[in-house]
């Protein structure tokens, strides 16, 4: 469903968990009832808090409600400033307080009666302040947390700092000592998920800066990579994984591997990494795809990336995805990609490879099509060369030669090219033609 146009997504588990911390106040089923629709508006509305101020600064939330709450994404791999970011988190909290604040005001007005009225108003105040309150600790990745973090990264400049992980597992680990003696079962299970999380963040910050010697020998395995040195890179990457110690490292040379693999044709092997890669990392589309893709199959690839990119909207994915119809010369599907606003820092790049593939099957609309996008977004000369070349060939002369005079307006200075190059042929017996070329030289 959609409330304010924002997609929410509420799992099975969300109502199960739910019931079961009902249970342990009262079995009657219309309590119960009551408990549910309670716990499941509050946190509804504490997500849409988060989800509309990320709207207010351009980002397209998407809400899950799932067992262990609430949590709202925001898919698209845009850049949020520790400000913004800072407002976000506190949105959620704060429109609980506000929902809470109307409840006061609203069991001022109507005084309950009945017991079911007197424990609807009791959860909704404590479901929205009580719970709102806990959300603010300073314990990641409870709001209070990711406030913490990001105001640790606007401090430091430094998007994966340690001291909000630090001061998050020992308020954490206080925390749940507390809950043991205090009996609080249902506090100490999740302050020790939150002291296992944080602490695996920090285990792993540690052996990543142990790994940091690595780093010279993965890049040299890079470079055999864009080489074409698919052996020895992947000789390199097993050498780099048998000593790894962090996820990173292992993740990056277990990569490398399976790209090793793919550029010896050694799919079989390839295949072995990726299953391994998955059962330690989980799936990866991109991988799948690369291997399809070194397989030849490459209209798998392109069904599971438009999956992929359909259900998760990312500019790597929308990238491959570009580049994996190209290859298919699916160039309209290709230029539907990159409309999508998620691929507007990679869209230049990937119109100019349409615009090249779609010229030299004789597409030369799509081309002049695919030109134009990437001109608006660099005015590379070359580009609007080949759109008049494009235009030339497709008998279009008049906007051929506009497209021309662009290009050299742009700073295009390839005299011999222009002199002799047959797709503009059709151009040189025009006398706009001799102004162009006579601005060109000098």
């Amino acid at each position: 469903m959609k409330v304010f146009g924002i997609p929410i997504r509420t799992e099975a588990s969300f109502f199960a968990m739910t019931l079961f911390l009902g249970m342990g106040r009262n079995l009657d089923p219309v309590f119960l009832a009551e408990w549910a629709i309670i716990v499941f508006i509050s946190i509804l509305v504490h997500e849409l808090g988060h989800g509309l101020a990320g709207c207010c600064f351009g980002l397209s939330p998407e809400i899950r409600l799932y067992a262990m709450g609430g949590a709202t994404y925001f898919p698209g791999g845009k850049e949020i400033q520790p400000f913004r970011h800072i407002i976000i988190s506190l949105a959620g909290p704060f429109s609980g307080f506000l929902f809470g604040g109307i409840t006061l005001l609203l069991r001022s007005i109507f005084d309950p009666h009945t017991v079911l009225l007197r424990t609807l108003f009791a959860d909704l105040l404590w479901v929205n302040f009580g719970w709102g309150l806990f959300n603010l600790l300073p314990m990641l990745p409870l709001d209070g947390g990711n406030v913490m973090k990001s105001v640790e990264e606007w401090i430091t400049g430094r998007k994966k700092g340690n001291a909000s992980h630090i001061i998050s597992l020992m308020v954490a680990s206080c925390l749940c000592i507390w809950a043991l003696m205090e009996r609080s079962i249902w506090i100490a299970f999740l302050t020790a998920l939150f002291i296992q999380s944080n602490g695996s963040v920090l285990f792993n910050a540690l052996q990543t800066r142990l790994d940091r010697t690595r780093q010279s020998s993965l890049d040299k395995a890079w470079d055999m990579l864009r080489k074409g040195e698919g052996t020895a890179a992947a000789v390199l990457a097993q050498d780099i994984l048998a000593s790894a110690r962090s996820k990173k490292t292992k993740m990056e040379s277990l990569q490398l591997l399976i790209h090793g693999f793919i550029e010896e044709k050694n799919f079989e092997k390839a295949g072995r990494e990726l299953r391994r890669y998955e059962a330690c990392f989980g799936k990866s589309t991109y991988l799948e795809s690369c291997l399809l893709i070194g397989k030849g199959e490459i209209a798998q690839a392109i069904s599971a990336l438009s999956t992929e990119f359909e259900s998760r909207k990312s500019e790597h994915t929308g990238e491959m995805l570009a580049h994996a119809l190209i290859d298919a010369n699916r160039l309209n599907e290709a230029l539907e990609v990159c409309s999508d606003p998620v691929m507007e820092a990679s869209a230049g790049a990937v119109y100019q490879r349409i615009q090249d593939k779609a010229f030299h099957t004789s597409s030369y609309q799509t081309s002049a099509a695919a030109g134009r996008l990437a001109f608006e977004r660099g005015r590379d000369p070359a580009v609007a060369y080949n759109i008049g070349c494009a235009l030339a060939r497709d008998g279009q002369v008049d906007e051929s030669l506009e497209w021309i005079a662009r290009a050299v307006d742009a700073g295009f200075e390839d005299k011999a090219l222009i002199s002799s190059d047959p797709d503009i042929d059709v151009l040189r017996s025009l006398p706009e033609f001799d102004l162009i070329f006579e601005k060109l030289s000098k």
